[in-house]
């Protein structure tokens, strides 16, 4: 019978100073390669350039930041990171992402700033625990059906993108409280936002799109 506790994945190594199973410290040092710079351990946030926090009391990555490192991809590797709960990826070059970014079942923030992105996987928008997703500045020019599952989302915030249509799905984001949809090219808002503002959501919008809201 094989022990997971024993596996080489599990085995703890010091990585740039602090304690990590070896499975997390495979994938930081996959992205290492692709950005060619390397992690400091500590002071992640949505600016921070290969910051990585580790939860010491179990050895696992909780944090990454990436922002301008020059990435093009990530490795299918990503999902891996079983106890990482923020994701900073902001101002680089992705144009898509990988479908294992649905394994991140305890993902809290998303931010993707700044990139190329015309869609995401659609494994992510079944990250039930997902309360903040930033996708400022890409190329969406719509959005799923299947956003309403991201039941924890309070923040989303998709401005200066393409967007001609928001799904009508999009009412049924119960927990969400600001929406910004500002710098689009939506030219209508779907009934269902009547639902966002009964529930007194925060809503950024356009003003060409300002009658027809005050109409839902």
């Amino acid at each position: 019978m094989n022990d997971s506790k024993n596996s080489p994945e599990s085995r703890v190594v010091s990585f740039r100073g602090a304690q990590l199973v070896q499975q997390d410290v495979n994938v930081l040092k996959e992205l290492e390669s692709l950005t060619n710079k390397e992690f400091s351990v500590g002071n992640v946030g949505p600016d921070a350039k290969m910051g990585v926090n580790v939860w010491a009391g179990i050895k696992r990555v909780t944090e990454i930041g990436l922002a301008e490192c020059g990435l093009t991809t990530l490795p299918e590797s990503i999902g891996n990171l079983g106890s990482l709960g923020s994701l900073f990826l902001d101002a680089n070059q992705l144009e898509a992402l990988p479908e294992s970014i649905g394994n991140l079942k305890k993902l809290k923030n998303l931010s993707l700033r700044e990139n190329n992105l015309t869609n995401l996987p659609e494994s992510t928008w079944n990250l039930k625990l997902l309360k903040r997703l930033y996708l400022n500045d890409n190329k969406f020019t719509t959005l799923p059906k299947s956003i309403k599952n991201l039941k924890s989302l309070e923040i989303l915030e998709i401005s200066q993108n393409d967007l001609t249509t928001l799904p009508d799905s999009i009412g049924d984001l119960k927990s969400l409280k600001r929406l910004n949809i500002l710098g689009n090219k939506l030219k209508t808002l779907p009934k269902s936002i009547k639902k966002l503002k009964e529930r007194r959501v925060a809503i950024m919008y356009d003003y060409n799109l300002k009658k027809m809201y005050l109409e839902l």
